[in-house]
């Protein structure tokens, strides 16, 4: 094969990429509170494609179709938290993007939705509100321990 075969390959490869990542950014922007979380440097475009990139990498299925329901993006966000909170037990401190990821995360955890979702989809909502509370938990438990190698 030639290396002009390998380039076009890996060029067609990240457009598909760019397009997930894109279609998973619409869906997360469809809701107008979702905005308030990116004031700082990093963007709604960076954390879509970071959740485009962990679920690629833990289950590509979800990304198969070009429109994103709330049940799929539920279960990306999903996927996203928990492969976000497993990389930040490694990190001293979390990034931006990590922190944005959960938070958003949170969002579509908390939210109502109608029609309301099926009973498996309430489920992963109630698994991502007590994977964020634990998260929550463990920063604050980090903290205190700073603190306490301060005195």
């Amino acid at each position: 094969m030639t290396d002009k075969f390998h380039y076009r390959r890996a060029m067609s490869g990240k457009w598909q990429m760019a397009e997930r990542a894109k279609a998973v950014e619409l869906a997360i922007a469809t809701e107008a509170e979702v905005h308030n979380y990116f004031r700082g440097a990093t963007g709604i475009d960076q954390v879509a494609n970071k959740i485009t990139e962990m679920v690629l990498a833990q289950q590509p299925e979800l990304l198969d179709n070009e429109q994103i329901d709330n049940g799929v993006l539920l279960q990306m966000l999903a996927v996203a938290a928990q492969a976000t909170v497993l990389q930040a037990l490694d990190q001293p401190q979390p990034s931006q993007i990590s922190m944005l990821v959960l938070s958003v995360s949170k969002h579509f955890a908390s939210k109502q939705y109608d029609p309301e979702l099926s009973p498996e989809l309430q489920q992963l909502q109630q698994q991502l509100l007590n994977l964020h509370q634990h998260w929550q938990k463990m920063l604050a438990q980090r903290r205190d321990s700073h603190r306490s190698m301060g005195r």
